[in-house]
């Protein structure tokens, strides 16, 4: 059975719905954690957790002006709706985007030339999607330049950080092996959590758009809709687990960070692996201020 494409936008609203709902509970966490830790959180945190509200409600209209367009039935949805879902898309890759580019320049230890690249294409992107918004194409929701930009974005960001959190494992099992150490390196939360951090999911949506474009198949619409959710949902998950200290490439970093320190600064002789190993945890105990800002 073929989907026709009246169908196909049923499905992506209902799908939409449910993503949107479940982001509603996860946004109730956010505002949650907010209240609760407003004195104590750090500045950027909260920043993070307001980006991520914002986010909520970016997909909350979006939503709306889907379910308005899908009521018109046998008549075009107002310019002004298509436009709005293109703005409010824009808004949101961008938002999500910077979580992205932020993560990259914490992990890549607060280095601003490493994050300049995703942040340029970043803007290209975005640039091309106003011209969409206010040109003559404004119908066609689903334009390849910026989406080709956009994966391209995701898709470094999440080499970035992959890649540099497995150098940082390697060269760490290296220096605590050379000490006598074994399982510093070990406070991996999974590798959900991983995939959750490093963007892949992120990069996986778009690139999934991008096929399903090229095969001219109807579930594009399906895909494009859930996007708007997932986009904030993804980057959402990113802040939660990071207040929390949940990912591993925060602890990793840390880690690095300190037996670099210890090994490059002490004599060998001095560096032995319960002084490495009372440091490093002291050190990981409690530093909020620290983590991520």
């Amino acid at each position: 059975m073929v989907l026709s494409s009246q169908n196909a936008g049923l499905i992506s609203v209902m799908c939409e719905s449910v993503l949107v709902g479940a982001y509603g509970v996860l946004t109730g966490l956010v505002i949650w954690v907010l209240l609760a830790q407003r004195r104590t959180m750090p500045r950027m945190h909260r920043l993070l957790f307001s980006a991520s509200v914002m986010m909520f409600a970016i997909s909350a209209t979006h939503l709306g002006l889907v379910m308005q367009a899908r009521t018109l039935v046998g008549r075009k949805a107002p310019l002004a709706n298509a436009q709005s879902q293109i703005i409010l898309s824009m808004v949101q890759f961008v938002i999500g985007d910077l979580i992205l580019v932020w993560r990259v320049w914490v992990i890549w230890g607060r280095n601003y030339w490493v994050p300049a690249v995703p942040l340029a294409i970043m803007i290209s992107a975005a640039a091309c999607t106003i011209n969409i918004a206010f040109g003559s194409n404004v119908r066609k929701f689903f334009t390849v330049a910026p989406v080709v930009l956009i994966v391209a974005n995701t898709s470094l960001c999440t080499i970035l950080i992959a890649g540099r959190i497995w150098y940082m494992r390697y060269h760490l099992k290296k220096i605590t092996e050379k000490a006598g150490i074994s399982n510093i390196a070990s406070g991996s939360k999974g590798a959900l959590a991983f995939v959750i951090e490093s963007g892949a999911l992120y990069a996986l949506c778009q690139l999934i758009s991008l096929i399903l474009d090229r095969t001219k198949s109807v579930g594009l619409t399906i895909i494009l809709n859930l996007e708007i959710p997932l986009i904030g949902i993804l980057p959402t998950l990113i802040i939660v687990l990071v207040h929390f200290d949940q990912l591993p490439g925060t602890r990793t970093a840390k880690d690095y960070v300190i037996s670099r320190s210890l090994h490059f600064n002490r004599p060998e002789s001095d560096a032995t692996s319960e002084t490495i190993t009372a440091n490093m945890r002291y050190s990981l105990h409690d530093d909020r201020d620290s983590r991520l800002v």
